[in-house]
């Protein structure tokens, strides 16, 4: 189709093999061996906590603020694949799936990284990636974080934890703009500040 070849080069291939990886529990451990993650990011057994979504939802700043008072969990969290979810869930851990809504999320993902030749490739990856965790969402399996609550609230992705789970993390102490600073280094960290096309 002549519209993927419009789609930036960190679009094509690599981030679809990567995706079909990232779909299933079962091969989601294979994300460990790629470069663009961190093996600490991908659940494992020694993960204490989840927070995921498709990217540009607020999932850095929904994990600063549960890592904000909770420095010494681990966290599994910016794999952006469904599977990271069904892991995390099969595993009893507490997990926060942040939600944007889809028109923000795939203009944010398009604007950052392939250009409007990219809108209706991700529009189609972020329908695939919410259909394939219906069935945990609608079993109350993850707790769900509307993006305008998590940056509306500091407190609110682990208050929701929280209450979902039935545990007892701290809520963060930090300012909201503290927690963004903390977000904009986590994300250079990444290298993810000035990849824009």
């Amino acid at each position: 189709m002549r519209l993927n070849s419009q789609i930036a080069p960190r679009v094509d291939r690599s981030r679809e093999i990567r995706r079909l990886i990232g779909r299933r529990r079962a091969t989601l451990p294979l994300l460990k061996i790629w470069p663009a993650f961190r093996s600490g990011e991908v659940v494992s057994s020694s993960t204490d906590f989840c927070v995921e979504g498709f990217p540009f939802s607020a999932n850095t700043f929904a994990y600063c603020s549960v890592l904000d008072s909770n420095p010494l969990l681990r966290g599994a969290h910016h794999t952006h694949q469904p599977g990271q979810v069904l892991a995390a869930v099969s595993r009893g851990i507490p997990t926060a799936l942040v939600i944007r809504n889809p028109q923000d999320a795939v203009e944010s993902i398009a604007i950052f990284d392939g250009g409007v030749a990219a809108a209706h490739h991700f529009l189609g990856v972020y329908i695939g990636f919410h259909r394939r965790l219906s069935r945990v969402i609608e079993r109350g399996r993850v707790v769900v974080c509307p993006f305008d609550r998590v940056i509306a609230d500091v407190s609110y992705t682990v208050q929701a934890l929280n209450s979902c789970f039935a545990i007892d993390l701290e809520t963060p102490r930090s300012s909201a703009q503290d927690l963004l600073t903390s977000s904009q280094k986590m994300r250079n960290a990444r290298g993810m500040l000035h990849r824009s096309t």
